[in-house]
């Protein structure tokens, strides 16, 4: 098991460190903060949506 947490951690921090630099290669100065702002609003965007899908679809099936 902490096998497994080390490999998740390390796989997942990547995406974390590299972020930053990745979208300012990409967009210019003028887009970059939109860019960031959507790149940070996203992961959050998964959990709040899913309780309202979960349940549609929950109410659909059944």
């Amino acid at each position: 098991m902490i096998t497994g947490r080390l490999m998740t951690g390390i796989g997942a921090s990547g995406g974390i460190t590299l972020t930053g630099p990745v979208m300012a290669d990409m967009y210019g100065k003028r887009e970059r903060g939109k860019s960031l702002a959507i790149e940070s609003f996203l992961p959050y965007l998964g959990p709040a949506l899913s309780s309202i899908v979960g349940g549609i679809i929950t109410q659909l099936v059944v």
